[in-house]
């Protein structure tokens, strides 16, 4: 049973402070200290040149959320700069960081993602801190990264120990998409050489967005949104068919990886939480029927999950309904991924610390693309 405690709008679209019709891709943490933190992008449009980063915090487990700051405004450079995703992080010392990545738009007029002029814009990447739990932030500091062109995506964390593992991925030379990631020791003042995790040797197999948990003996599980690409179209991107969610684990911090392997989840974007020693949760998007966000639970640390998830999100409705889902649609139906046409998406998960948790995503209501957050707890 999953009792729901409150779902609330993060984000309010045409805010004053904001005055954008469109608020998605959100990133959430939690501090020590109990203070979340939602990093997300707003703009005309879910992709386009007009992309802003705003960053709301709370200090409530998410019942309410601060005014918006504007971490990022790139649309009065020439040529305009796009914020497009993010990670957001609490460091060890205390401070806030945000740090994102845009599309420096040469070809504003060329869908971002399905025509080979957008897909090909060149990407920029920037940090923001804030030193006062979110109520100010510097202004933006570029990042030179070890690779050309990786993505900031999915989650990343921070170690026990204040060691910050950022999630990005790559693509190789010869085309291959390998999911990668890269260190820091000062808080995100610098970085280490991108580090190549997971890739297909024959690049058929694209391993995207992967989401992380750790457990308290230091394991680290991730939870990996794979599908096949249009290899005939690679200066595209297009998702051919979407496979079974695969999972891999770590047993040294990060630095090497399980081969990745399927698991029964059938969706896109995962992000898995543990629980305890043996039980993790996650929470992945489902784009047949039902459509919406489910929510997984394992009791082998991800190995398997039951069969019969919870519908948390539910698009037909377009509400939080907790309800058990009997039956779905199997994974190798094709289907249509355009991902400009997604109404909801980006869920991420986060311990609050008192026996509930929080679910941040974006979803649509009465036409309205939003950032929403549903806490939650769980009873065996």
């Amino acid at each position: 049973m999953t009792r729901i405690l409150h779902d609330v709008a993060v984000s309010v679209n045409h805010d004053d402070a904001v005055g954008l019709a469109c608020s998605a891709y959100p990133v959430t943490c939690r501090r020590a200290d109990g203070l979340l933190t939602c990093a997300y992008r707003a703009g005309s449009a879910q992709h386009g040149p007009d992309g802003i980063g705003v960053v709301r915090t709370s200090t409530d487990h998410g019942r309410s959320w601060s005014a918006p700051v504007i971490v990022f405004d790139g649309r009065d450079c020439d040529p305009p700069e796009s914020y497009a995703t993010s990670q957001v992080l609490a460091p060890c010392d205390g401070s806030l960081l945000v740090l994102f990545c845009v599309v420096v738009c040469t070809h504003p007029d060329h869908d971002f993602l399905d025509t080979e002029e957008g897909y090909a814009q060149e990407l920029r990447y920037y940090r923001a801190r804030s030193v006062d739990d979110g109520r100010t932030w510097s202004s933006p500091e570029p990042i030179t990264f070890s690779l050309p062109q990786p993505s900031l995506c999915g989650r990343s964390f921070v170690f026990p120990d204040g060691e910050l593992f950022i999630n990005t991925k790559h693509k190789t030379p010869d085309g291959r998409c390998a999911m990668a990631g890269c260190f820091s020791n000062d808080h995100g003042r610098t970085f280490s050489p991108i580090v190549e995790f997971v890739t297909d040797p024959d690049g058929v197999v694209v391993y995207d967005e992967a989401y992380y948990t750790t457990f308290d003996d230091g394991e680290v599980l991730v939870l990996i949104w794979t599908f096949k690409s249009d290899r005939d179209n690679p200066n595209v991107l297009r998702i051919l068919e979407t496979l079974p969610v695969h999972r891999s684990v770590s047993r040294d911090r990060g630095r090497t990886w399980s081969a990745p392997q399927p698991t029964n989840i059938i969706g896109q974007l995962t992000c898995p939480l543990a629980v305890d020693g043996r039980t993790v949760i996650a929470a992945s998007n489902h784009r047949r029927e039902p459509a919406g966000i489910l929510l997984w639970t394992s009791h082998d640390r991800g190995t398997t999950f039951e069969p019969n998830p919870l519908q948390m999100w539910d698009a037909r409705e377009e509400r939080v309904v907790a309800a058990p889902v009997s039956s779905l649609v199997p994974c190798d139906v094709s289907d249509d991924h355009r991902m400009e046409s997604f109404t909801f998406g980006l869920p991420d998960l986060n311990d609050l610390d008192d026996g509930t948790y929080m679910l941040t995503y974006y979803a649509t209501i009465d036409g309205e693309l939003h950032v929403r957050a549903c806490r939650f707890s769980l009873s065996p």
